[in-house]
């Protein structure tokens, strides 16, 4: 797969492990974002992003999104890392918490 792809891929938030398996990420806008963490249905984006960081220290944050998983809500929150390659590290939207990969 081309290098430009899987980049693309990555920062719309169907990397290609995401999309082999065939799930669907439909993520909400900055404005719904901010109404589901006022109504505290899903933890703030910076306890998401502390928790994506655990295994990612020297990586650059490139983007943070709410998005509904199937019947969830995650974080895919996007790094880059030294080596030049893209992170997206997946974290439950309810519990702040690295999430399980379906």
């Amino acid at each position: 797969m081309p290098f430009f792809l899987i980049i693309g891929l990555a920062l719309t938030g169907l990397a290609p492990d995401a999309a082999a398996q065939g799930v669907r990420l439909a993520c909400l806008s900055r404005q719904d974002m901010q109404t589901a963490v006022s109504s505290r249905s899903v933890v703030a984006p910076n306890a998401a992003v502390r928790a994506a960081r655990a295994g990612l220290a020297n990586a650059e944050l490139v983007r943070v999104r709410l998005c509904r998983r199937n019947d969830e809500m995650v974080y895919v929150v996007t790094f880059l890392r030294r080596d030049g390659r893209v992170a997206p590290v997946t974290i439950d939207a309810s519990s702040g918490k690295l999430a399980a990969d379906r």
